[in-house]
């Protein structure tokens, strides 16, 4: 008989990552509409933020402030505001997508140019000394929608590009630039290909999308692409010197799985770092029990385990525990030695949407889910705040909630910085710290018992099935609760409980 035990071994830890910090733009008196937080980018101890919707002075221009942290926070009083140093149109949108390394940040604003979303894309060095970069198509392109920067490479998506000339179809492409030491040159244009070589263009895929980077590696999503359903989408794969010196070939297309619905968005959002990638589909459907739940979204994990045609294999691709429709899990993604920090924009608490983070970790050559928590403000007073970007290293994230603001009609943004303030190990008796819960005996003949500690008060447990569906939800008057699983079955069960203030654990058990 098969036997199932806690999420791992007693020596994995389950991580507890929390708010420590909200930071508004510097400039907190404006009423005007800078979505500050579209887009954010950190590299050490620097981080920068968009708000690409700022006047400066014209209409929409855009702006972006760099920051220092001090340990593990931002130092609102180190901001550096940059402007493109030459007058840009109306609507340039400057800070619409962000990328940092070491020594540059790249700042995308796709709607500038001698054309309606030509688009440009601002290089600053360690001096902040300006280098500007387009594609020099005399049509829209939107060049600079996505970004990305390791080192001495840059790839940029510009997702309005037309194969003909046009714009009229929205095909997309991405380039890669080298960085020479004195001047940007363009190496590489990136396009789909079918798996005999040939151009694949498919009218409004919108390749590039998504653009990622690291190492050998490039990933470029193409969300709009149809695979065996409309609009479910696609990634691709580059490696470096795939058919020559710097020639970035295209090594596999990864496609999401065939669930019978339209419309998943798979490469929505794209991250990589080594040989781990992560792809984000915020559309993504389910159907149980004869019921259809919309938009709950997905994460989808590959690891690239060996050479040949098809070297990237699929190692996760399930649903949050304590999914909910609308969740939008996957809108953004980023990864962090073997840790995946996502976000679902649109979640919701009772009547806003503040949107969901989840931590996905790598023990033991497994993957799961260690935390999925409803994104929680204090200062949360309307409906739609979504958290929409996210840049995430050793632990930290800083995530970006550019429609949160202290009126219903503004959006100046904020952003936020979550922690990892340390877990709980899974599988351990003792209930040491404040937001553990226990599950015993593991397997189980159907009885169970569930207890918490003794601190934990006023929290909603949830108990689903295999298959994700709800069997028992109700709020315990007692932090001890024993419960007969047996009229529901033999098998694997997830036991949830969340707080009031969202935050939430999760631990299988078998019931044999």
């Amino acid at each position: 008989m098969i036997s199932v035990f806690l999420l791992a071994s007693a020596s994995f830890i389950a991580q507890d990552y929390q708010i420590t910090q909200q930071v508004f733009h510097p400039n907190q008196q404006t009423n005007t509409d800078t979505k500050f937080g579209h887009a954010v980018a950190m590299f050490g101890k620097k981080v920068a933020i968009s708000a690409h919707l700022e006047d400066n002075p014209t209409l929409n221009e855009g702006a972006v402030y760099l920051f220092n942290m001090i340990g593990d926070t931002i130092d609102q009083t180190s901001n550096v505001k940059l402007t493109p140093q030459n007058a840009v149109a109306q609507n340039a949108q400057f800070g619409t997508s962000l990328a940092m390394d070491n020594n540059w940040l790249a700042v995308g604003a796709p709607h500038t140019g001698s054309a309606v979303e030509a688009g440009k894309v601002f290089l600053y060095d360690n001096t902040n000394t300006e280098h500007i970069l387009s594609d020099g198509n005399i049509n829209s392109t939107s060049f600079g929608y996505s970004v990305a920067i390791e080192d001495d490479y840059l790839v940029v998506g510009a997702i309005h590009y037309d194969d003909q000339g046009n714009q009229a179809t929205s095909n997309g492409i991405a380039y890669v630039y080298k960085w020479s030491g004195s001047s940007w040159a363009l190496i590489k244009n990136l396009k789909p290909e079918d798996g005999s070589g040939n151009p694949n263009w498919v009218a409004n895929d919108k390749f590039g999308y998504s653009v990622a980077i690291s190492g050998d590696h490039i990933i470029v999503g193409a969300p709009f692409t149809d695979t065996d359903e409309a609009g479910d989408g696609k990634a691709y794969v580059y490696e470096k010197n795939t058919g020559g010196p710097d020639n970035w070939g295209q090594e596999q297309i990864l496609t999401p799985v065939n669930d019978g619905f339209p419309g998943d968005q798979f490469g929505y959002s794209v991250a990589i770092e080594g040989n781990i990638t992560a792809i984000g589909s915020p559309l993504k459907d389910l159907e149980l029990s004869n019921n259809i739940y919309n938009n709950l979204g997905k994460v989808s994990v590959y690891e690239k385990n060996g050479s040949g045609t098809n070297p990237w294999s699929m190692e996760f691709n399930d649903f949050t525990p304590a999914w909910e429709e609308s969740d939008r899990t996957g809108h953004a993604v980023a990864i962090s030695k073997e840790i995946i920090f996502s976000l679902g924009e649109t979640a919701e608490k009772g009547t806003k949407e503040p949107g969901i983070y989840n931590v996905l970790e790598k023990d033991n050559g497994s993957w799961s889910y260690t935390q999925s928590r409803v994104f929680i403000d204090p200062s949360y007073l309307y409906e739609q705040d979504h958290i929409e970007s996210v840049a995430f290293q050793d632990s930290v994230a800083i995530v970006g909630s550019p429609r949160w603001d202290t009126g219903p009609s503004y959006e100046k943004g904020a952003v936020y910085v979550i922690k990892n303030m340390g877990g709980i190990a899974a599988g351990v008796a003792e209930l040491t710290e404040t937001n553990a819960f226990n599950v015993y005996p593991n397997p189980s003949n159907g009885i169970i018992t569930i207890q918490t500690a003794t601190l934990i008060k006023d929290f909603q447990l949830t108990i689903y099935n295999n298959l994700g569906a709800k069997v028992a939800n109700f709020t315990p008057l007692k932090n001890k609760v024993e419960l007969d699983l047996n009229p529901f079955g033999k098998g694997i069960y997830m036991v949830a409980i969340t707080t009031k203030d969202g935050a939430s654990s999760m631990k299988k058990v078998m019931i044999q």
